[in-house]
């Protein structure tokens, strides 16, 4: 990365002093939208060295358009200042990939590090921020999570030379208009003989600090008749350009030329300089440099076109030059700028050879755009021969979304890579650069495997890629290795990634108990705090627990099942033998039985049942098997208040005092769920009959009706001994002293409430209330049983409404930036309802938000084709145009 453009500059100059930049310093967030030329920052570093602060200067470039960059280019400038600062940060970047895991997380850990780091008297400036925004998310993953995590007190500058889309997430404290920013009485000593182009020169003199400074320069090195044409100039490029052509007509074509390499960088550096160099230094020094700190200057930005012009023919560069300042460039470290300078000059041999060097220092990093950008340069036949580009490319196909284009490079790598070991190793170098063995800054040629940390990230993201193609066998031998060089080199946040994805492979393949002892491994291993990652590792490892604890319940419960059905299978044996003994087949079947008995008894008003649910005839006898059949329960029989608790949200599940209740059937459960929906209505006995078996003779309705009571209350007998279910003047309903509590009352209570603090926008209440209700919903109402057609209604009304408490809830949680939850929560609502286009659009705005918008593109294609499958329509305009803003990177 090149230094100089995390360097400040020196401060001092006069005509650089503006208010603005005094206040700016004061504090607070200040947002400077100029034109090149309207202000010169030397003014800003001036006023925070005047206040005793130390900045932390960035000046952005496009290739900070990656987040990826951005992110490492901040860590940069901060250790100026903090040597070492992020360290845990940029191994989680790389255990971790914004690509992959999205850039959100990684960026709200740097905010709370610089929070608790950065040292009391710093500030924060960004300078050139347009170059960034609005061409991709990183200015606004700044603006979102870094800026506004440092105290109030600490200066925060963004500057840009056009509108910062990104800084609207900013709640600046101030943002000066074009008038405040112009300089109210320029004290600067126009020539004589200007006429009638005073008034205009004086303009240009209000409106930019580089005329000022420009024309000081003049004043000093030109004559009042140069000045004067200079000023005649009808605009400030034309100014620029006439003061950079008098005074570069004095240079000879040597230092033109040595200028022209320099422009053609931007920066210069203190160590580009012997004796001689610093004679041609001298000869083209103007106010076209910004000097810095250190040593190092820079092409102002409002200069580059006019010392383009100015410098005319011998502003152009040769191949043979272009390609050795791309070199030495590239000698520095500064990768982001030497790559495009080599693209630029259609020379593919040493393009390769350059994006040998770095790809796998790219991969690692995070930065997979920057690198997709330049392998989208180079042809399939130079791509195809390099195993380690074809690697490359395979996970930046990955990250877009093209897993198939992924799966295919990855097979030919593997192929390539055979191959490769079979050939005679070839030395082989690019002049100008040290050959193999050589070393180019942090992205030196390192051999075939290169060190253990290097090695075990580049194993980690193949294991990643590797389980896309569905070979977890290989992705888990990959990762594997990756943990255990992790270990060798003492890489803490790459082996407790290494473990945690280990754990993830295991999940898939459906063993949870060996995934929880990874995730286990990976807590223990990855260092504490939100940079590390270590949030992420840790919720991984809850829920693991909590489906191996899950797993083990239903073991247990399904063991105890098991008993019961036993137990019951013997007690039935034991019932019919015994009724054997006093009845005869025959006999038993023309007694009149429960219907006769059920239709005198139900003329006379009385229950068909007694208490315990059996008719007289059965009485001895089932009392007798169900006190055998009892266990002895003291808190059962002294419970004076029987207390109820039902789960129709999903399948039936009921419990009395604390005890669930089983071994019903079908009709036990539909009659009780019944009761309990409609215990307000309390509906008579012959709309029961018609509900639970519509079209059926009255009589066998009757019968069927009393028989199911009779079921009820003995399995209720097993849990209470007081009564549940009563007869009453015709009417079965739930006794009088049940305390009765339904989830599906309390999901619509949360559903009320939360609309309603939806409707006063109180968000944070409502996400409460939405959440709860979410939370209630097990699945579609008694799910799992056999469907009744009263049961149609309810079961969609239930669905509709959880549909909007997920709708709901999405959308507070897309206003709070809660990504991933809101992504989440979309996911479940296509999968009930793959045609909602809001849904789709939500899900899209949670990619591209999380600096994916590959994702969200796929997102658009998954909605077109589903609503186009399934109701032959096209995606609205309101998704469309949302498409289309996502494919120009506009902010959403």
């Amino acid at each position: 990365m090149l230094a100089g453009k995390m360097l400040e500059p020196v401060a001092g100059q006069d005509v650089a002093t503006h208010s603005v930049f005094t206040e700016a310093a004061r504090g607070g967030v200040t947002v400077l939208v100029a034109a090149p030329g309207s202000l010169l920052t030397e003014g800003l570093a001036t006023a925070l060295t005047e206040v005793g602060r130390r900045p932390v200067w960035l000046r952005l470039g496009v290739e900070d358009r990656d987040p990826a960059t951005l992110l490492m280019t901040m860590v940069a400038a901060v250790r100026r200042q903090l040597p070492g600062f992020g360290a845990a940060l940029l191994a989680r970047s790389g255990a971790w990939p914004g690509p992959i895991f999205g850039w959100d997380g990684l960026y709200q850990a740097l905010g709370a590090a610089l929070a608790d780091q950065l040292p009391s008297d710093a500030a924060l400036v960004l300078e050139n921020a347009d170059r960034v925004d609005p061409h991709g998310p990183s200015l606004e993953l700044a603006c979102r999570y870094v800026l506004p995590a440092l105290p109030a007190a600490t200066p925060r500058v963004v500057i840009g030379h056009a509108t910062l889309p990104g800084a609207g997430v900013l709640k600046a404290d101030r943002a000066p208009t074009a008038a405040q920013l112009e300089a109210p009485d320029p004290a600067v000593a126009l020539p004589a003989g200007l006429g009638r182009w005073r008034w205009r020169a004086a303009t240009l003199l209000r409106r930019s600090a580089a005329v000022r400074a420009a024309l000081a320069f003049a004043q000093s090195s030109l004559t009042d008749s140069e000045i004067i044409r200079v000023l005649r100039a009808s605009s400030l490029p034309e100014v620029l350009t006439a003061v950079a052509q008098t005074a570069l007509s004095r240079v000879d074509a040597g230092s033109r030329r040595a200028l022209a390499r320099i422009l053609r960088v931007g920066y210069a550096a203190v160590d580009d300089h012997d004796h001689e160099h610093d004679r041609v230094y001298g000869q083209i020094q103007g106010p076209w440099f910004q000097p810095l700190v250190g040593g190092w200057s820079r092409i102002r930005t409002v200069w580059q076109a006019p010392l383009a012009a100015a410098l005319a023919g011998d502003g152009h560069l040769d191949r043979d030059t272009e390609r050795g300042i791309a070199l030495g460039l590239l000698r520095r470290g500064a990768v982001e700028r030497a790559i495009p300078m080599l693209a630029g000059l259609d020379d593919q041999p040493t393009l390769v050879w350059a994006l040998r060097q770095v790809a796998d220092d790219l991969i690692a990093s995070g930065q997979w755009g920057t690198l997709g950008r330049w392998l989208d340069g180079l042809s399939a036949d130079a791509l195809e021969a390099e195993p380690v580009l074809l690697d490359a490319a395979a996970h930046v196909a990955f990250s877009r979304g093209r897993t198939d284009l992924a799966r295919c490079w990855l097979d030919m790598t593997a192929t390539a890579g055979q191959h490769r070991q079979n050939a005679p190793h070839r030395q082989e170098g690019i002049p100008g650069l040290p050959g193999p063995s050589g070393q180019h800054g942090r992205h030196g040629h390192r051999g075939e495997h290169g060190p253990p940390e290097a090695a075990s990230r580049r194993l980690l993201a193949a294991s990643r890629l590797t389980a896309i193609t569905g070979d977890l066998a290989g992705a888990t031998s990959r990762a594997e290795q990756a943990e255990a060089l992790a270990r060798v080199s003492g890489d803490a946040t790459v082996e407790a990634a290494a473990a945690w994805h280990l754990g993830g492979l295991h999940v898939l393949g459906g063993d949870p108990e060996t995934a929880a002892g990874f995730f286990q491994a990976a807590v223990k291993a990855v260092p504490t705090g939100l940079a590390s990652g270590s949030p992420m590792v840790a919720e991984a490892d809850r829920l693991v627990r909590r489906v191996v604890d899950l797993r083990r319940d239903r073991r247990e419960h399904a063991a105890a099942a098991a008993e019961l059905a036993r137990s019951e299978e013997a007690t039935m044996a034991l019932l019919r033998a015994h009724l054997s003994t006093a009845f005869s087949a025959p006999k038993f079947a023309e007694e009149p039985g429960p219907a006769a008995g059920a239709a005198a008894a139900g003329e006379a008003g009385g229950d068909p049942t007694d208490e315990g649910g059996q008719t007289a005839t059965e009485l001895s006898v089932d009392l007798t098997v169900v006190t055998q059949r009892r266990p002895a329960d003291a808190a059962m029989d002294g419970c004076a208040r029987p207390e109820m608790v039902v789960h129709v949200l999903g399948p039936l599940s009921v419990a009395v005092n604390g005890r669930p209740v089983a071994g019903w059937g079908s009709r036990q459960r539909a009659l009780l769920a019944y009761l309990v929906l409609h215990r307000a209505d309390t509906p008579v006995r012959e709309v029961v009959m018609e509900v639970l078996w519509p079209g059926v003779d009255p009589a066998a309705a009757r019968n069927s009706l009393q028989v199911a009571v009779s079921g009820l209350r003995r399995v209720l007998r097993e849990t209470t001994r007081g009564p549940v279910v009563v007869f009453e003047r015709g009417i079965y309903r739930l006794a009088p002293d049940v305390a009765v509590s339904v989830d599906a009352d309390v999901f619509e209570h949360h559903v009320r409430a939360g609309r309603r603090l939806t409707d006063l926008g109180r968000g944070d209440d409502a996400v409460a209330e939405w959440e709860a209700a979410v939370a209630l919903y097990r699945g579609d109402f008694l799910a799992g049983t056999r469907t009744d057609d009263w049961m149609v209604l309810p079961r969609e009304q239930f669905r509709l409404t959880y549909l909007e408490a997920l709708d709901q809830l999405s959308s507070l949680y897309l206003g709070n930036r809660r990504y991933a939850m809101c992504a989440l929560l979309c996911r479940q609502i296509l999968d009930r309802d793959p045609c909602r286009e809001d849904a789709h659009r939500r899900l899209m705005r949670c990619h591209s938000r999380q600096g994916q918008p590959h994702l969200a593109l796929l997102q658009f294609r998954t909605c077109a084709e589903v609503l186009a499958r399934e109701l032959r329509v096209a995606p609205g305009p309101a998704t469309i145009r949302l498409q289309e803003k996502i494919r120009r990177h506009e902010p959403i």
